[in-house]
């Protein structure tokens, strides 16, 4: 699941992707992490946060492209993480909820609208900007609907 992800997301780049995992003490984030850390365009970074506070200074000190975390952590949680995305519009926020198997990708996207019927597709497909994303605008954050 997890490395088709990444296979979308590093797509045409041509510099490495840093990817920060959040450990909570559970092997799913050392197994995420020792998966990730076999794939050549990946730089990755694991931490140990005590808490909230600690995580946001690994963050400025990492600036990681994509950060990951367990939905069950207790240190935070991806909403709280959103606020980032101000300040690091490129960084992407993956929650693996090992429950469903299911993801949750968080990012920052701009739409650029010429006319009444770009703000009528995006508002009615929420999947424009992820498939836009996965097919390689990563760099300039724009999509065109």
């Amino acid at each position: 699941m997890l490395t088709v992800l990444f296979e979308k997301l590093t797509e045409g780049n041509k510099r490495d992707l840093s990817v920060l995992i959040v450990h909570n003490r559970s092997l799913l984030s050392a197994g995420i992490e020792s998966l990730l850390m076999c794939e050549a365009n990946l730089d990755v970074f694991g931490v140990f946060p005590n808490n909230e506070a600690s995580l946001l200074r690994a963050i400025g000190r990492y600036q990681p492209d994509v950060i990951i975390l367990d939905k069950s952590s207790r240190i935070t949680n991806s909403i709280r993480l959103l606020t980032l995305l101000e300040e690091y519009p490129r960084m992407r926020i993956v929650e693996v909820n090992p429950e469903n198997n299911l993801i949750s990708l968080y990012g920052k996207y701009h739409i650029l609208i010429t006319q009444v019927a770009d703000f009528l597709t995006a508002v009615n497909s929420p999947q424009v900007q992820l498939q836009a994303f996965s097919a390689g605008e990563r760099d300039s954050h724009k999509v065109y609907v």
